[in-house]
């Protein structure tokens, strides 16, 4: 079984200057545990995650600041053809396609 069989398709994103507040109620409104950051050309330049809350806590971040302050720049991409079995080697949930 590929990777493509079990992908979320219709992905909810965010841009870099969403605010943390505003990321937060789509994560809550849509059930999910992370949002991808897109930049002016729709690419992938950043996770926005639950994992992001604790340090936004932590750190007692304003909520009114922008996700590009707090998201996680470095993000492994995976292909639709992969083996499912082979996300369990990455480190990271969330694999863009």
């Amino acid at each position: 079984m590929a990777v493509k069989e079990y992908m979320t398709k219709n992905v909810i994103t965010i841009r870099p200057d969403t605010t943390i507040a505003e990321a937060v109620k789509l994560l809550r409104n849509h059930k999910v545990k992370g949002l991808p950051v897109i930049n002016e050309v729709n690419k992938v330049c950043g996770m926005f995650t639950l994992k992001n809350l604790l340090y936004i806590v932590e750190e007692n971040i304003s909520l009114a600041m922008p996700v590009k302050t707090v998201m996680q720049p470095d993000v492994t991409f995976i292909d639709a053809e992969t083996p499912i079995e082979e996300t369990c080697l990455f480190p990271r949930k969330r694999l863009p396609v």
